[in-house]
């Protein structure tokens, strides 16, 4: 089963069935789980875009836990909504959960996917830092500033075309 600790060191478990699934589609994400063979518009993709419908989700999924906590659902969602690391760990215990629901011939593919996915991900990070720290980049910015600066000093200084005049007003 998968799960993941919010911000308290509360740990969460999510498990999906077919009841927890209509639960969500009813509550707050009319979408889970469909429409999942489109890049633009698959679960994991638009979770991971929108960090509130995510956390919205995982209540609906932990609710009954939140409540046999003695939890109010505000303080549920500010434990999960509260920093990056929170959130991506829930994020992937979803994942994982939507895995672990998959039909078996299709588990093993998206797994694939997922692991796949990371490692692109990890990639472009290291791609785009290399990219910021290369001294090119950083003298194609300076380029840049240095003609907007212009510009804008060239509008401050350049006087209008016609004078104010108050009669005008």
């Amino acid at each position: 089963m998968a799960s993941f600790k919010d911000k308290a060191g509360r740990e969460w478990s999510i498990q999906l069935d077919s009841l927890s699934i209509l639960k969500v589609r009813e509550e707050c994400d009319p979408r889970f789980m469909l429409g999942d063979e489109s890049e633009e518009d698959n679960t994991c993709t638009r979770l991971g875009d929108d960090p509130i419908t995510l956390c919205m989700v995982l209540y609906s999924l932990c609710e009954q836990q939140v409540k046999s906590a003695g939890l109010e659902r505000d303080t549920f969602l500010k434990s999960v909504l509260c920093d990056g690391d929170t959130i991506q760990a829930a994020g992937e215990a979803l994942v994982a959960a939507i895995i672990n629901f998959t039909q078996p011939r299709k588990r093993r593919l998206l797994e694939a996917i997922v692991k796949k996915q990371k490692a692109v991900e990890e990639l472009g990070v290291t791609m785009a830092l290399a990219k910021i720290d290369d001294p090119a980049t950083t003298e194609k910015l300076k380029s840049l500033m240095a003609t907007k600066m212009d510009a804008a000093i060239d509008r401050a200084l350049t006087p209008p075309e016609k004078p104010f005049d108050s009669a005008d007003s």
